[in-house]
Parts: C-alpha cells; sequence; structure tokens
C-alpha cells in the first residue's frame, strides 16, 4: 500500500503541474484568436454566446410560462479543442 500511495501523491502532483500548464497554453490560445472561430495545428478555438440556464426555483409553476423571464444572465464561453 506504501508504494502504491506514494506513487498516487507523486502522479498526482504532476498531473497538476500538467494541468497548470495546459490552462497557460490554453490561455495563450484564447488571447491570439481574434475572430469567433478560428483553427489551426489541430486545434480549434471558438467564443460563442450561451443562453443563461433557468432558475427553476423562482417559477411558481411551469405550465405556460415563458421562461426566459426566468433565466440567469448570459454569458460569452470559449471552448479549445484538440483534433482528432
Amino acid at each position: 500500500m506504501a508504494g502504491s500511495g506514494r506513487g498516487y501523491v507523486q502522479l498526482k502532483a504532476e498531473a497538476e503541474l500538467l494541468a497548470e500548464r495546459v490552462d497557460t497554453a490554453k490561455e495563450a490560445l484564447v488571447a491570439l484568436a481574434s475572430h469567433p472561430s478560428e483553427a489551426g495545428f489541430g486545434v480549434s478555438v471558438t467564443r460563442f454566446w450561451k443562453t443563461g440556464s433557468v432558475d427553476y426555483k423562482r417559477v411558481p409553476e411551469l405550465a405556460g410560462v415563458d421562461l426566459d423571464g426566468y433565466r440567469q444572465k448570459g454569458r460569452f464561453e470559449t471552448r479549445v479543442m484538440v483534433g482528432k
């Protein structure tokens, strides 16, 4: 168990460092993208508007209710993907 535990701790620390490097690389790609959708070198960056979710706790009854009045604020999101 001790060896497995040490191995896990080491791999977890390495994964966290790699995750930080991935986040830094992603931020750099997003900063370089000047259009809503760009692709190159097997990576694409897409910016899109995401409509806010419905806060169902505030809806007194769902039947016949226009839910847009209960939506939370929309936001822009950015997706970075590696091509397959």
